[in-house]
Order: C-alpha cells, then sequence, then structure tokens
C-alpha cells in the first residue's frame, strides 16, 4: 500500500504541477477558502505564499513534518479518494479559469450571447442576433488587447482588422434585417426557447473559433514589434477580400432594392462570375488574420489558430454556407433555363472568369 506522502504527491502536487500555472497552489487556496483552519493549517498557507516558482515548491514530506494533514488523510480509503479528487477538480478548474485568457474570453463571449438570448427570447426577436455577434467580435477584441498590457504593433494590426471587418458586417446586417424585417431562419426558432438557444450558443462558439489567432495573438505579452514579410501577405489577404465581400454584399443589396428584380437571381458584378463571391472574400480575410498573427505564436499556438481560417472554409463551403444557398436556388430557380445557364457559365465561389 503506498505511503501518504505518496498519495499526496501523486493525487495532490502532479496534477498541480500538470495545469503550470505561476502560484496556483496559493490561488487556488485563497479562492477556494481553504487558508485557514478548514483545511489547511497556518504553517501551509505560510508555506504556499514562500514558493514563487513549481520548481521549489516544497515536498510533500517537509509539510507532513511541519503539520500539514491534507483533507484525503480523513475519512476510509474511499471518502479520502472522493475528497481528493473533489478538491483537485475544484481546484483545476477555478485556477485555470483564472490563469487562461482563452478561457476568459469564451466564458465572456458565451456569456454576452446567453444574457442577449434571454431578452431576445422573451421579446421572441431575433432582430439583434447578427448585432450581438458583431458586438461582441468587438468587444472581445479591444478587451483582450489591453488586457494583457502590451501594445505591439501586430496586436494592434490585426485587432484593427477584426474590428473593422465586425463593424461593415455588423452595419451590413442590421440595415439589411431593418428592410426585411425579419430574419427567416427563426421563423420557428425564435418561439421555442430551447431550439433558440442552441442558435444564440452556437453563434457564441462561431465567434471565438473564427478569432481565434487574435485571442492567441492578444494574450501573448512577448509579441515582437518588427513585421514581416507574412505579416505583409496577411495584411494583403485581408484588404482584398475585404473589398471583394463588402462590394459583394453592397452589389446583391442595391439589386434587391429594385422593385422590378423581386424574385429574380443576381446575376452582374462579381456575382457574374461567381454565385457567392461574398464567401471567398470571408475566407481570404481570415486567413490574412492567420497569416498577419502565426509570426508571434509559438508552434502549438500557431498550429491551433489554424482552425479559425480552416473552420471558416469548412462552415461556409460545406455546412451553413455554400450547400443551403445552393439547394435553396435550386428549389427556386432549377427549372429556369436561364438559371441553368447561369450556373454553367459561373463559378461556385471564386469571382473570376470561366
Amino acid at each position: 500500500m503506498p505511503s501518504d506522502s505518496r498519495i499526496a504527491e501523486t493525487l495532490i502536487w502532479k496534477p498541480v504541477a500538470w495545469c503550470k500555472m505561476q502560484h496556483f497552489g496559493i490561488q487556488t487556496a485563497n479562492a477556494l477558502g481553504l487558508q485557514g483552519s478548514r483545511y489547511f493549517p497556518n504553517q501551509f498557507a505560510r508555506q504556499l505564499r514562500a514558493q514563487r516558482q513549481f520548481g521549489n515548491t516544497v515536498s510533500v514530506e517537509r509539510l507532513r513534518t511541519r503539520g500539514f494533514r491534507s483533507p484525503i488523510h480523513r475519512g476510509s480509503r474511499a471518502s479520502r479518494g472522493r475528497a481528493a479528487i473533489q478538491h483537485i477538480t475544484r481546484a483545476s478548474m477555478i485556477g485555470l479559469f483564472a490563469e487562461s485568457p482563452l478561457l476568459g474570453t469564451l466564458a465572456v463571449d458565451m456569456g454576452i450571447q446567453w444574457v442577449a438570448f434571454a431578452i431576445a427570447a422573451f421579446l421572441q426577436t431575433e432582430k439583434f442576433y447578427d448585432l450581438t455577434g458583431s458586438l461582441t467580435f468587438i468587444s472581445l477584441a479591444i478587451g483582450t488587447l489591453f488586457a494583457v498590457g502590451s501594445l505591439a504593433p501586430r496586436q494592434i494590426l490585426v485587432t484593427g482588422m477584426v474590428v473593422l471587418w465586425a463593424l461593415r458586417l455588423g452595419t451590413f446586417l442590421v440595415i439589411r434585417i431593418a428592410k426585411d424585417g425579419k430574419d427567416s431562419r427563426f421563423d420557428e426558432a425564435k418561439k421555442n426557447p430551447p431550439k433558440f438557444f442552441v442558435f444564440w450558443t452556437l453563434q457564441g462558439i462561431w465567434v471565438w473559433v473564427t478569432a481565434l489567432p487574435l485571442w492567441l495573438l492578444n494574450s501573448s505579452p512577448g509579441s515582437p514589434a518588427a513585421f514581416s514579410v507574412l505579416d505583409g501577405v496577411g495584411l494583403l489577404l485581408w484588404v482584398v477580400g475585404f473589398a471583394i465581400e463588402a462590394a459583394a454584399d453592397f452589389q446583391k443589396f442595391r439589386f434587391k432594392l429594385k422593385d422590378e428584380n423581386k424574385g429574380r437571381f443576381i446575376q452582374s458584378g462579381l456575382w457574374k462570375y461567381s454565385r457567392h463571391p461574398n464567401y471567398f472574400g470571408e475566407i481570404m480575410m481570415w486567413w490574412g488574420v492567420y497569416a498577419a498573427s502565426v509570426t508571434s505564436l509559438s508552434f502549438p499556438a500557431a498550429a491551433g489558430a489554424m482552425a479559425s481560417p480552416l473552420f471558416v472554409m469548412g462552415l461556409l463551403l460545406y455546412v451553413s454556407g455554400v450547400p443551403m444557398l445552393e439547394a435553396s436556388a435550386d428549389e427556386r430557380w432549377g427549372d429556369d433555363p436561364e438559371y441553368q445557364e447561369y450556373k454553367r457559365q459561373s463559378r461556385v465561389i471564386l469571382p473570376l472568369p470561366k
């Protein structure tokens, strides 16, 4: 049977070290109110405060010789195990949330969506759904920029890219829903709170994953100031993508304003060459954001940040973008020879002549 010190080392110190959070032990003890005599005697609290790096963590044996008795020493073996697991789980979650900017960003993001959902569900309206998404991007982008305290040029650049994109898209979507009066996606969902809640939760996930390169970049206080060729490539991709998406949205919006175009499909401007040029611009922009961010990221973070453009591509090309709109267009105009010819002459997203 392992000794008490071996049990304590296995169940307490190794999981704590695994979290790799500076001062994790004392921060967790303070957060949980474990400093006093309820669980840890004063000697143990003083020992924790004295530690500044995990490499200097006092050994369990030394703590035991100074009077430390952990919760796992109480009760039967089963109850000791349960107590240890409960304390480790609670401590890990609180410490991880406090120390991880990514988790903090996700928590604020989802909090905004769920508060907005509660209001929208009560009013049975979807009119500020898109606006909430755009404002979440903007508030988190600016908030994470100033949270770390280092305003490196690259962080300012990429934050500006995301904020400008969100401002333009949010303004366009708000104007569009004001003109249309509703968003048909929510005709049934807004009357069904659980289903409506799923929509708001998915928007929170979309916000967090889409801007993942920015969250990672702004949580890196050591971001180098010097720009590289990759930054230029990223900025160029973003500018071209932004221009394409903005132009495509404006062309389609203006087309729909004319009464004579009611019930017709657009095949002018960028839409002459592509059936979804706005999606092409959107994909370009997020590859640009990734390219402009990646120089400041370590390898694991850089690999994780690639989830953003891949997620945008997958969502638009295979899930809720192109497939749904193509199916809807085929249902409306599939028997129209003019539409069939348009499909033969145009590309799916690339706005270039065939």
